[in-house]
């Protein structure tokens, strides 16, 4: 990569981004960290493990939530250690690093729900919703689909703006 104008390391979590999210066309911008730093994010979200469980109960009927390929709508039928993945929490982190660049964002007119695939077997995590960016004088908007990948030990946020 030779452009390194677009390229930035955010204080807080030492997340580096790819990208630039000023462009007027459809583009992506990639946030890349280690899947430490991502899940200790996640888990501050909760005051203790039953606020976790108990967000899941509220947030899984109304998303996708795929267990090991199976469609599950309540907390009590996924190992408690899953829980902060199977809330809106799991897109957090990407939702305020938009928001650190002094972002507005909002769901889109159309709600779509989170979608969330737990492979148990690796340890992999992917997570999407799409939203909505607004402009500063809320006159526009942008719509985004975040993209949480967690795989081994590295976590990526991916911004795909159209």
């Amino acid at each position: 990569m030779d452009d390194y104008e677009h390229v930035h390391v955010h204080p807080g979590t030492g997340a580096i981004a790819v990208g630039s999210p000023d462009s007027g066309r459809p583009h992506a911008a990639i946030v890349a960290m280690e899947r430490r730093v991502f899940e200790a994010d996640l888990r501050a979200a909760f005051s203790t493990a039953a606020s976790a469980t108990r967000q899941a109960d509220v947030d899984m009927p109304r998303s996708v939530v795929l267990v090991d390929g199976v469609r599950l709508k309540r907390a009590d039928a996924v190992a408690p250690s899953l829980h902060a993945f199977c809330t809106q929490a799991v897109v957090g982190l990407a939702v305020q690093l938009l928001c650190d660049e002094a972002r507005v964002v909002a769901e889109c007119a159309a709600k779509t729900p989170l979608r969330v695939a737990i492979h148990t077997g690796d340890a992999t995590v992917v997570a999407s919703k799409r939203l909505r960016v607004l402009d500063a004088d809320a006159e526009r908007c942008t719509p985004v689909t975040l993209l949480v990948h967690l795989d081994g030990d590295a976590a990526w946020i991916r911004y795909v703006f159209a």
